[in-house]
């Protein structure tokens, strides 16, 4: 699939920080250049270098733009086994984004990030200014949309207008919020914020769009009257489409079919959810 690829985000370089410490002992520094390619990490004074996690749109404008997943290379320095961590293709939406300008009078740009999720960490994102020969802009540099298309690349919030809802009270729901989706071509990934970690995939025509998640893991589930757990095995899908509000705003509808997995207590059952969804402005 284009834009996927099986590397995962940091995973080589934490591996190799990690090879000497069992836990970290100071913040991951992590230095790009406005319009590169390569980052260079600085741990504990350990450094290595590697491509693709920044400056992710290319482009020489005063802003360095990092994509990684801080619990992955977290994880990665604890010791843990690199299949045991929650890492993602380089590509993936899933993948969080962090914005960093250039200082003024061309200095270099800090952004300092603590994370407190599975693993407690500090990032220091470091922005270095452009060459001054770089001629990438945001006008020349490739993008991904396509033509004829509906353009749903970007961050989306979600606004509820109705819920059809036959499932036990005592259901956790699955139903979304917002979402961010990527474009490699016809195919479309999102990350949303149920289900983060778990990828979306479909497609798009000039309208509309429909997103697909197969999700077999444990998060949904009901108490039954009889008191035991029921774990659902959950499948979703969202449907997009254009409005006369324009490109920024779309209805939306999410489509929820639990089933019962095992001896269950409580039945199978759908959620229907309608609303809007409006693209999140990217940050200047």
């Amino acid at each position: 699939m284009q834009g996927t690829k099986s590397l995962l985000v940091l995973v080589s370089v934490a591996i190799l920080i990690a090879s000497s410490c069992t836990a970290h002992a100071g913040p991951v520094r992590i230095t790009c250049r406005d319009g590169g390619s390569r980052v260079f990490y600085d741990f504990d004074g350990r450094q290595s270098s590697e491509r693709g996690v920044c400056d992710r749109d290319a482009a020489c404008d005063g802003v360095c733009t990092f994509d990684f997943s801080p619990e992955c290379v977290a994880c990665n320095l604890s010791g843990k086994v690199s299949a045991e961590c929650p890492c993602y293709a380089l590509d993936s939406p899933c993948n969080e984004r962090f914005l960093v300008p250039v200082g003024p009078r061309r200095r270099m740009g800090r952004l300092v990030r603590k994370f407190q999720q599975s693993y407690a960490m500090t990032f220091i994102l470091r922005c270095r200014p452009a060459r001054k020969r770089c001629k990438n802009t945001a006008t020349n540099v490739t993008t991904t949309t396509v033509p004829g298309e509906l353009a749903v690349e970007g961050i989306w919030t979600f606004t509820t207008t109705g819920l059809e809802d036959s499932c036990p009270a005592a259901t956790t729901s699955p139903i979304d919020t917002s979402i961010r989706i990527a474009r490699y071509g016809s195919h479309l990934l999102g990350c949303g914020a149920a289900f983060h970690g778990e990828e979306w995939e479909g497609t798009s025509s000039s309208t509309d769009f429909t997103l697909a998640l197969n999700n077999t893991c444990c998060d949904v589930g009901c108490k039954g009257g009889d008191g035991t757990y029921t774990t659902y095995h959950v499948a979703g899908t969202l449907h997009g489409t254009s409005t006369s509000a324009g490109a920024d705003t779309l209805s939306l509808t999410q489509e929820w079919i639990l089933s019962p997995l095992g001896n269950a207590s409580c039945p199978p059952c759908r959620m229907t959810w309608t609303g809007t969804m409006t693209r999140v402005p990217a940050s200047p």
